[in-house]
């Protein structure tokens, strides 16, 4: 599959810092649309996550699942995030990604006794997702 021209990437970056909602959600979706060509807009969608508007966190998660195993290392890194939406938002990926995010297995296992009940969950759900390779 070829997808979709990654030319309008930065534009897309620029938008996702956008004082409108649904211009961010809109560029947020765009880059997923883009897919793993898209990776230089992986730390402005990292910053996304935490996003006052659900929706633009919620398809931001979505990109970074869809840019997919480039995405894992800012991934890691999210979990670790003080905000409650990035670190949800970054095990959430992280499973979406599934057996390609393997390098992600200790850190997500750290977020197992994490503060939030929605993390932990989710982390555990990635565990399973990334499955057989989900050893340390």
């Amino acid at each position: 599959m070829r997808g979709i021209d990654p030319e309008p990437v930065p534009a897309l970056i620029e938008a996702l810092g956008d004082k409108e909602a649904k211009v961010r959600s809109a560029a947020a979706e765009a880059l997923a649309g883009i897919g793993p060509r898209a990776k230089a807009a992986v730390p402005s969608l990292i910053r996304a996550l935490g996003d006052k508007e659900a929706i633009v966190s919620l398809i931001a998660t979505n990109a970074l699942g869809d840019i997919g195993r480039e995405s894992v290392p800012a991934l890691i890194q999210a979990l670790a995030d003080e905000d409650t939406e990035v670190r949800l938002g970054a095990a959430i990926a992280l499973g979406k990604i599934g057996s390609e995010a393997k390098e992600a297995v200790p850190a997500l296992i750290q977020t197992l006794g994490d503060n939030d009940r929605e993390v932990e969950e989710f982390s555990a759900r990635a565990l399973s997702s990334i499955g057989t390779g989900a050893v340390t």
